[in-house]
């Protein structure tokens, strides 16, 4: 940094965030830039004029050297000025004869010579009984925060010993009283939330911890507030008196000198930051404000409380905030609110808090501090309505944006500002500018960039058009000639250029210029007109003779001669004529438009009326009729078409691969691979294709289906049918291997083991019994611990009266019971009779039960058997348990199946399965429940 021609022989430059870089440089340091040349002042030296730093105001008084021209310039009013060497070497005098610090001394980060005094050791006093007491303000913290007093040890860190208080009130206000410590060094911390002054809210969420250095000697009650340079001077005092030696006094204000410098504030040279408050309105308090301002930002306060740590270890480092990154964010805000008249909003939140009479005016700090970031130097009115665009090395590589000079303030450059280089300022009023970047046209009206037009710009530039060049004329950049008439320029006709006149003869005539334009002669006058009526003209007289016919023009298409007028033909009739000229009756007519192929057929009103592809087909078909029935033909577009009592119809893809169905072919069969059902069959009956199953299709016809051919059972896609007698009793048909109970819809799975037809799932129809005075009460089928999904799983459990429907609801036949119509209870000779078919009683338990859900159990050494079974037959007996005089169990170890088999009128006979492999008849109560497998009667 160069020199700064002032009486203390040390430079205060300012950045908070984004203003200049602080530095503290002392006169002839020996960490200043090498002198070159004839520079022997020890001043910072650059190569060439052009490398000198933006003089912003933070620069003023500032001076370096230029190599190239070996003079001196100082920065003042925005510019670079030369100055003359004696002065440079005046202020080198007044610097050498200062006070310097002994060399014993060590020297601070911002090389400031330092008083004897800074660095004289203080005594400690002992604090009995003192009150602190003092405003903790971001903005005001909240009523109810916690304030806490720490004492503190020879390195500034906090001791164990520790006071506390509150904040009280909406200013923040707090005290903590009867402070005893050993020193009178303390620590005054707050933590809480606090009223934001950028968005006027409340903080929420994450507490802010903001602390404040105090010196408790200075009486019984010390006043000492706490706020943003409070954290910041805690953070510098501790690095100035650990790292450079001064005592506390010095340190602390040392530190706020260089706080109330960072916006270039002034202040009072033995001025502490505790002693500075929001509700102040002098200059240290009006920095103090525009400080937190810009600290606060946008951020969140937890975000804020993250981040002011950090500011603080910079701070402490240097006494400065040169963070190239927090300069920039902040800037940018200040900017943002700037320019959004944020100010305003942010002003009244402070007024609303009440912390003064007056809000102290941060604005022109605000403002100085992002033009000053931004690079842009003071605007006045030298350079009013000029552009300079933003410190490259802040636009991150891109291009910058620029700004303007108006009414001494800058303003962000509008886009148009921007593309021209210049603004819209009286001195442009009413002149019209071309875009560089889209070439549309903008005219300067009332200091606004109004869009204009072409003409307009073409026309300024052929110059004043007044009655000394009426008649002139002129030919313009791009659109042609134009002639002045009447004071203004206007297109130059064709009859201008050749001196043809408008006559009587020529009147409503119109002609085609060489230029390409049409006129047509009006009153003696040229009329712009148009190539439409210039080929109306030319295509001759509609009359009744061409009543509907269709002509070309010769550049405006084609024309229908309607009511004695030419009117333009639509789509339709440019390419078909018109529907009154068409005699032949039904035709449809195909047409392609716009890449589309489109159909169309004369109504009955004479209109042409869109119709399809289908109908166009069947008109090229030509006629159906009984002496081409049954016939199939190829048609123009749609493939192959059937003719069928007296209409056309598109032939199926059967017929199309397989032929029709005649006569001749009765009975036949025939696949078809469909391409979304899959596999059809159809066989021919009665000359028409019917669909039938794969089942009968594989057997070879539909009545191929019973049992003396023992062709009973067939697999079809996994899907399993049987050979079943018919309902009415008329035949044998292939029915799927399922029942579907007609009574609630429920589905099962049927199997065939041996003779029988079982179904392969438990009964799971809620049957209800009448039992008192005529109530229906659902007390003989139950579900497993009466939860429905044990139903789902297992079917219901029935009582033996309730199996048996023994009042008779579906049948006086006890042995068809609950079962559906067609099925029945099995008796206990079915039930041996499907224990035969599987194998016997010594491994029908295991081929009758499911592969999973069964309990397992010891075999008497120990060992664990798997209680599952093979389902050999897809019989899938499960483990539904019972109901018997304990109540519900057996789910996953039993399963029994009621016969209708009387014993005595308490028992009757069931089919028993364990989950250790046994299979077995025994009777039981009829009043225990158990689970029905119906067989087929």
């Amino acid at each position: 940094m160069g020199l700064r021609l002032k009486k203390t022989c040390v430079v205060a430059g300012v950045l908070l965030a984004a203003l200049t870089t602080f530095a503290l440089t002392a006169c002839g340091d020996d960490d200043s830039s090498s002198s070159t040349g004839g520079n022997t002042s020890g001043v910072a030296s650059v190569e060439k004029y052009d490398d000198l730093p933006h003089c912003t105001k933070n620069r003023y008084g500032e001076v370096m050297y230029v190599e190239n021209e070996g003079t001196y310039f100082e920065c003042g009013g925005g510019d670079w000025t030369e100055v003359d060497s004696a002065k440079v070497d005046s202020i080198q005098a007044e610097c050498s004869s200062s006070v310097e610090v002994s060399s014993s001394s060590v020297k601070s980060s911002s090389s400031v010579k330092r008083d004897v005094a800074d660095t004289a050791v203080v005594e400690l006093v002992k604090v009995d009984s003192v009150a602190v007491s003092g405003f903790a303000q971001k903005g005001p913290f909240e009523s109810g925060s916690v304030v806490t007093v720490y004492g503190l040890d020879s390195l500034l860190e906090k001791t164990k010993t520790k006071f506390t208080g509150k904040v009280t009130g909406d200013s923040g206000a707090y005290s903590v009283s009867k402070i005893v410590l050993p020193s009178q060094y303390a620590l005054v911390e707050v933590n809480g939330f606090y009223k934001n002054e950028n968005t006027g809210k409340k903080t929420s969420g994450t507490k802010v911890t903001l602390s404040a250095l105090v010196d408790l000697s200075e009486g019984k009650s010390v006043k000492a507030n706490v706020n943003v340079f409070t954290e910041l001077e805690y953070a510098r005092a501790k690095q100035l008196v650990l790292k450079e030696k001064y005592n506390v006094p010095a340190a602390k204000k040392r530190a706020t000198k260089e706080l109330i410098a960072l916006l270039d504030g002034t202040g009072d040279d033995n001025l502490m930051s505790t002693s500075i408050s929001l509700s102040d309105t002098n200059s240290a308090g009006t920095t103090l404000l525009a400080a937190g301002l810009l600290l606060q930002g946008d951020r969140s306060a937890a975000k804020f409380g993250r981040e002011l740590s950090d500011i603080a270890g910079l701070f402490a480092a240097k006494g400065n905030l040169d963070s190239a990154a927090l300069r920039a964010d902040m800037a940018d805000w200040a900017f943002q609110k700037d320019s959004a008249d944020g100010f305003a909003s942010i002003r009244n939140n402070i007024a609303s808090m009440k912390l003064s009479d007056t809000v102290s005016s941060f604005e022109p700090l605000l403002y100085a501090f992002w033009t000053s970031e931004y690079g842009l130097g003071s605007c006045v009115d030298s350079i009013e309505w000029s552009i300079k665009k933003k410190d490259s090395r802040l636009c991150g590589g891109g291009d910058c944006d620029g700004f303007v000079c108006e009414a001494n303030r800058w303003h962000k450059a509008s886009v148009l500002d921007m593309d021209f280089g210049f603004t819209c300022n009286p001195s442009r009023a009413d002149s019209v500018y071309q875009s560089k970047t889209d070439g549309r046209y903008f005219a300067c009206k009332d200091l606004k960039w109004m869009v204009a037009t072409r003409l307009t710009f073409e026309k300024q530039l052929l110059g004043e058009c007044n009655s000394k060049n009426d008649g002139v004329l002129k030919a313009s950049d791009s659109l042609g000639n134009f002639t002045c008439k009447n004071g203004a320029w206007e297109f130059a006709t064709e009859m201008d250029r050749d001196g043809s006149y408008c006559t009587a003869q020529r009147a409503d005539s119109i002609y085609k210029a060489n230029s390409g334009a049409y006129y047509i002669c009006k009153n003696l006058e040229w009329k712009k007109s148009d190539v439409r009526s210039y080929d109306i003209q030319n295509l001759g007289v509609c009359n009744s003779y061409k009543a509907y016919m269709v002509k070309s023009s010769e550049h405006s298409g084609k024309f229908v001669c309607e009511n004695n007028e030419w009117r333009e033909a639509d789509e339709i009739e440019s390419e078909l004529g018109t529907c009154m000229r068409q005699s032949e009756s039904g035709a449809v007519y195909k047409l392609t438009l716009r890449g589309s192929t489109l159909y169309y057929r004369c109504s009955n009103y004479w209109e042409w009326e869109e119709t399809n592809e289908l109908s166009y087909n069947v008109y090229k078909l030509g006629t159906c009729a009984s002496s081409n029935d049954r016939t199939m033909k190829e048609s123009e577009t749609m493939g192959q078409f059937v003719c069928e009592d007296g209409k056309w119809r598109q032939a199926y893809g059967y017929e199309k691969k397989e032929g029709l169905c005649t006569a001749a072919r009765e009975g036949e069969l025939i696949e078809y691979n469909h391409s979304m059902l899959g596999m059809l069959y159809y066989q021919c009956q009665n000359r028409n294709w019917k669909q039938i199953s794969k089942a009968e299709y594989i057997m070879g016809t539909p009545g191929s289906c019973n049992f003396t051919t023992k062709k009973d059972t067939l697999t079809v896609d996994n899907v399993k049918y049987y050979c079943y007698k018919n309902v009415d009793g008329d035949g044998y048909s292939w029915q799927k291997m399922v029942l579907v109970d007609s009574r609630d819809n429920q589905q099962y799975p049927l199997v065939r083991i041996g003779d029988q037809i079982w179904m392969a799932k438990n009964l799971n129809y809620r049957y209800y019994q009448k039992t008192y005075n005529g109530i229906a009460k659902d007390t003989s089928s139950y579900c497993y611990k009466d939860s429905v999904s044990y139903c789902n799983k297992y079917g219901r459990l029935y009582i033996w009266s309730a199996a048996t429907d023994s009042v008779g609801k579906f049948s006086a036949s006890h042995t068809r019971g609950v079962c559906p119509e067609g099925w029945r209870l099995p008796s206990t000779n079915d039930l041996r009779a499907l224990i035969d078919s599987v194998g016997g009683s010594s491994v029908a338990a295991k081929a009758l039960k499911t592969r999973t859900g069964w309990a397992s159990y010891d075999s008497g050494d120990g060992v664990s058997v798997s209680g599952n079974g093979n389902d050999t037959y897809g019989f899938s007996a499960m483990p539904a348990g019972f109901i018997d005089g304990g109540g519900f169990g057996g789910v996953t170890r039993y399963v029994s199946f009621w016969s209708y088999t009387t014993r005595s009128s308490t028992d009757a006979y069931e089919l028993i399965v364990d989950f250790t492999h046994q299979v077995r008849l025994e009777y039981t109560y009829k009043k225990f429940a158990s689970s029905v497998r119906c067989l087929r009667d």
